[in-house]
């Protein structure tokens, strides 16, 4: 998940990634991040990171302080399936 330091709405996520090709799902907390998926608020976006650069675009009912990004499909892989983070960053 990505910390913001205090609740803001974000519209967008930028995701840069080198395995390409995995699904995700956005969600947001606006105090202390859950434990369970299940307690996180949304989804309130989805993509395809399908590129080394991707932006997802993310429509939180109110600021969240922190956005977690949970992988539903991952990219096939030369060692089977995974999914690489290399930076992430929210958008106003």
């Amino acid at each position: 998940y990505l910390d913001a330091g205090e609740p803001v709405r974000a519209s967008q996520l930028v995701i840069e990634t080198g395995t390409p090709g995995w699904a995700l799902e956005v969600y947001g907390a606006a105090e202390d991040p859950p434990d369970a998926l299940a307690d996180w608020e949304g989804p309130i976006g989805t993509g395809i990171a399908a590129g080394r650069e991707e932006t997802v675009p993310v429509d939180p009912p109110v600021p969240f302080r922190y956005y977690l990004v949970w992988i539903t499909n991952p990219a096939q892989t030369e060692d089977g399936y995974g999914a690489e983070i290399n930076d992430a960053r929210l958008l106003g």
